[in-house]
C-alpha cells in the first residue's frame, strides 16, 4: 500500500498566510534592532529619550495606581455589598473591555475636549469662564487610561475576593474589626 499524501486545509493555509502577515511588522521591528544605528540612538539622547523615558515612568505609576485603586474598590463594591441592581453594576464594570482603548481615548476627547458637547453646553449655561481640566495633560491622559484599562484589575480582584469569601470579612467582623480593617 502507498500513504497518500494529504492536501492542507484550505483553513490551514489561510491561518499560516494571516499569521505570516501579521508577523510582518514584529520581524521589520526586529531586524531593525540587529542594525542599531548609534547616530539615531545618540540623536535621540540628546533631544528626547530622557523626556519620553520619564513621561512613560509617570504614565506607568499614575495608571497603575488609578487602575489598582479604582478596579479593587469595584470589585469590593460588588462583592462585599448587596444593593439594588448590583448585578447590572457588576457586568457593566467590564464594558470598557468591549472597545479598543484608542477608540476611548477619542470618544473622550471628542466629548469632554474644549470644543465638544459637554464643554459647550457647560458655557452657554454657566458662562464663557466654565471649563473642565484639559484631558491633554497628565492628568487628563492618566484619567482616561485609569477608566480604560481598570477592568484587567476589577476582574482579578472580583474573583479573588469572591474566591476568599464572605466567611473571612465575616470572622474579622467578629474580632471586633472594622469593615476596612476587615479589608
Amino acid at each position: 500500500m502507498t500513504a497518500r499524501r494529504l492536501a492542507p486545509s484550505p483553513w490551514a493555509v489561510a491561518a499560516v498566510g494571516t499569521a505570516l502577515l501579521l508577523s510582518v511588522p514584529i520581524a521589520a521591528v526586529l531586524s531593525s534592532l540587529l542594525r542599531p544605528s548609534i547616530a539615531v540612538w545618540a540623536h535621540l539622547w540628546q533631544t528626547q529619550l530622557v523626556e519620553l523615558l520619564t513621561n512613560t515612568a509617570a504614565l506607568l505609576i499614575g495608571v497603575g495606581i488609578g487602575t489598582l485603586v479604582l478596579g479593587t474598590a469595584f470589585a469590593w463594591l460588588v462583592v462585599a455589598y448587596r444593593f439594588p441592581g448590583r448585578g447590572i453594576f457588576e457586568w457593566a464594570l467590564i464594558l470598557p473591555l468591549a472597545m479598543p482603548a484608542y477608540v476611548i481615548g477619542f470618544a473622550f476627547l471628542g466629548v469632554f475636549d474644549y470644543p465638544g458637547p459637554v464643554q459647550t453646553a457647560m458655557r452657554a449655561w454657566i458662562g464663557d469662564r466654565a471649563a473642565l481640566p484639559n484631558l491633554r495633560s497628565w492628568g487628563g491622559i492618566v484619567l482616561v487610561m485609569t477608566l480604560v484599562f481598570y477592568p484587567y484589575v476589577y476582574l482579578l480582584a472580583r474573583t479573588a475576593f469572591r474566591e476568599q469569601g464572605l466567611a473571612t470579612l465575616e470572622t474579622a467582623r467578629a474580632l471586633g474589626r472594622s469593615r476596612w480593617r476587615a479589608f
